[in-house]
């Protein structure tokens, strides 16, 4: 709903970086200097090293944007345990061919002995065009001088002989590669592809680049504190980073499909229906040009509203009831009848097949003029048939009141129907700015933020963590700038007025707590386990991939910390838990998030919660959008009409009709930008990232390090398989679970 308005703002002829591997170009980078001379470890002259002369060739793997013709120059210096090199230009002949869209090699010469490299600085000159580096390799070769070439080749044998020698220290060349996959700015430190603690750098000079990294990062990426939702980023959209947002492909991909709905509303057939449509069949014409929706031809079914909770959008909503809230006064003789026989509720209550939602959440928020909100109940009754049917329904949490009345399947199909419909109103609100801008949108930025701010490239925990933050702080700063007073309105849709939404926002921070948020916790406070509810896809799936996710992070964190006391020492770590829990931290509750970590158990429940929040979480309460809200009637973002009990309006059952409920379901207007909403929401994209298809290992060097990847993508591909042959409910398939939040 909100990319229909926000997006289409923000993304017009706009150019973003493509992070996809289009193309590799490889340079090798030439000394400048003509003479070879010997340096200390701080770039000083050292006669007593020996000079030992090297040949360096610098690969460097690009991918940059294509419109910009040649790229700005760039000055590389590579260094060592031994000492510095001097500024290595690109050869003129390498500044002449490196157009867009070609790929060259070039040939480098001698220059000193730098021993084991561990860093290329990087400068760019000029503004020609962009550079995203990918990675810069590094291969250095012992130069034979000429007066040595021939020395013991007493025959041909002998010759052949160095030759097989020569050939097989070739490929045990020294060689550092140094990933990156980044814009170059104006000035880069590029750490080789080795993870490191700060306790791991014994050379003063890597701790300084560590220090000098961070300072940078914290100049660069500072918080904006907010009171009515979590901290976010401080700078504009306008003015971030290039590395925090979309490709420029993803970019284009979503232009031509939003030109796609554009104009697929145009036809004929939409202009011809009346801005108020008169029968619910209009609503399914909407989506004519769209894919097609299920659910448009058994909407007012029970059976598929209790599956809407089951399998659709409000997957999350569903707790299991072990004591009837008060607030919520049915009639059990009345429930009765739905109910197994000789059953009564309390009895079903102890057999565990009776659930609810509520919306208490929305209690005390103001709709817009002309627009009109509950804060509902439903019950929830498992049958033997294992369907998942409503059997009461309250509008309102006061009970008692002759103005809240409670429905029942019974009651006239009208009557039920347009509770229905109300209840699901409310569950999309909550679901829109509780369930999936707060909880994975908002709060995801304090993870993000932090860990670009005190966690160097070169420590584990930045390269497990950076590629699950692509692109957030771009779509995260164009929702905030839509929520703040004066930003781009983007509430046309919703029933809620501004006021209220930023109650919302802020109810949720005040409750929220970091550690429910993952799988097993969510679950355990909706008093679910595996039990209840067959075919609770959601969780049956959802817990297969957790503890994929943490059985993951668990091995790969193990590389590094190889006992608790290493988590003490982590400097660096503490200042990055230190800070995530101070701004999530809300008025009136602490955030759940430790502020450190003496355990690995609890970094690992930790990191693996952020993982989880960022890719599958986000995921299914994202892309199951367009399913579930599509078709306007099953889930309307706002109702225009008074609802029973409302001022004016008389609780009287059995006078509703179909009209009436007609005239409270959205104008074509807004139910077409709620179907366009939902529909550009829910694509996938095969410019994004997914678990299947990743590769942070490539920021990764160490053999262990990579050996646990390889296992947790066997471990993955084995989920997507399970999932995929099942051929229902794919949201959590790993091929369908974007690695981070970019929609």
């Amino acid at each position: 709903l909100i990319a229909c308005n926000y997006f289409s703002y923000f993304f017009v002829d706009r150019s973003f970086p493509s992070f996809r591997n289009d193309r590799s170009r490889f340079f090798a980078i030439r000394d400048s200097s003509e003479h070879t001379r010997t340096m200390g470890a701080g770039g000083s002259c050292s006669k007593d090293l020996p000079m030992v002369p090297m040949s360096y060739e610098v690969m460097i793997e690009t991918d940059y944007e294509r419109s910009k013709g040649i790229a700005s120059p760039l000055s590389l210096v590579l260094v060592g345990s031994k000492g510095r090199s001097e500024p290595l230009q690109l050869s003129e002949a390498g500044a002449r061919e490196f157009f867009a869209g070609t790929s060259d090699r070039f040939a480098e010469a001698t220059t000193l002995d730098l021993g084991p490299v561990w860093m290329v600085e990087v400068d760019k000159e000029g503004s020609k065009g962009s550079w995203f580096i990918r990675q810069i390799t590094v291969v250095a070769t012992r130069v034979v001088p000429e007066a040595d070439k021939g020395k013991g080749k007493k025959d041909s044998k002998d010759s052949k002989d160095s030759k097989d020698k020569d050939a097989q220290d070739d490929s045990t060349e020294p060689k550092w590669v140094f990933p990156f996959y980044r814009w170059v700015g104006e000035h880069e430190e590029i750490r080789d592809g080795r993870a490191t603690l700060p306790a791991q750098d014994f050379d003063p000079k890597q701790l300084e680049q560590r220090s000098r990294e961070l300072e940078r990062q914290r100049a660069k990426y500072q918080y904006r504190q907010h009171e009515s939702f979590p901290p976010g980023l401080l700078a504009s959209f306008e003015d971030i980073s290039k590395d925090e947002f979309w490709s420029d492909k993803r970019n284009k991909e979503f232009e031509v499909n939003r030109a796609k709905v554009a104009s697929a509303f145009l036809l004929d057939e939409y202009m011809m229906l009346s801005e108020r449509l008169e029968r619910f069949e209009d609503f399914a014409q909407l989506s004519r040009q769209l894919p097609e929706l299920p659910l448009a031809a058994t909407w007012t079914t029970d059976e598929a509203f209790g599956n809407e909770r089951l399998r659709g959008a409000f997957c999350t909503t569903l707790e299991r009831v072990t004591d009837l809230p008060p607030k919520f006064l049915v009639d059990r003789e009345m429930i009765a009848r739905y109910l197994r026989p000789n059953s009564t509720l309390d009895s079903e209550i102890d057999a565990r097949r009776v659930f609810m939602t509520d919306c208490w959440e929305l209690e005390h928020l103001r709709a817009q003029q002309g627009r009109y909100l509950a804060c509902p109940m439903c019950l929830f009754y498992l049958t033997s048939q294992n369907k998942l049917l409503p059997i009461a329904i309250q509008l309102r949490q006061v009970p008692g009141d002759p103005s809240n009345p409670v429905y029942y399947p019974h009651d006239p199909p009208a009557d039920w129907l347009f509770a229905k419909i109300i209840v699901s109103n409310a569950d999309l609100i909550k679901h829109t700015f509780v369930t999936r801008i707060h909880n994975t949108h908002l709060v995801a930025d304090a993870f993000c933020l932090s860990t670009y701010r005190h966690l160097p490239s070169a420590h584990p925990l930045a390269k497990l963590l950076r590629p699950h933050f692509r692109a957030q702080l771009g779509v995260n700063a164009l929702i905030r700038k839509s929520l703040v007073p004066n930003g781009f309105d983007n509430s046309n849709n919703y029933a809620l007025d501004t006021a209220s939404i930023d109650k919302l926002l802020k109810n949720s921070f005040d409750t929220w707590r970091f550690d429910n948020a993952n799988p097993v916790a969510d679950l355990s406070s909706r008093n679910i386990d595996m039990k209840d509810l067959p075919q609770y896809f959601y969780r049956d799936d959802g817990l297969e991939l957790w503890d994929a996710i943490k059985s993951f992070v668990r091995d790969l964190l193990s590389v590094y910390y190889k006992q608790d006391p290493d988590l003490a020492a982590d400097t660096e770590l503490k200042a990055w838990s230190g800070e995530i829990s101070d701004v999530l931290r809300a008025k009136k509750e602490p955030s759940g998030f430790p502020a450190s970590f003496e355990k690995l158990d609890d970094l690992v429940q930790a990191v693996a919660t952020i993982v989880w929040i960022v890719s599958a979480q986000h995921a299914v309460v994202t892309f199951t959008q367009y399913g579930s809200f599509g078709f306007v009637p099953a889930a309307p973002a706002a109702l225009y009409a008074p609802l029973p009990g409302d001022k004016g309006r008389e609780v009287l059952k059995g006078r509703l009709t179909n009209e009436d409920i007609l005239a409270a379901l959205p104008p074509k207007e807004q139910a077409l930008q709620q179907l366009a909403g939902v529909w550009l929401l829910s694509n996938y994209s095969e410019h994004d990232d997914y678990l299947s298809t990743y590769q942070p290992e490539q920021l990764f060097s160490d053999p262990e390090a990579v050996e646990v990847f390889a296992q947790f993508h066997s471990r993955l591909k084995g989920l997507a398989n399970t999932i995929n042959v099942r051929k229902t409910w794919p949201y959590f398939s790993p091929s369908n679970v974007t690695t981070s939040i970019t929609m």
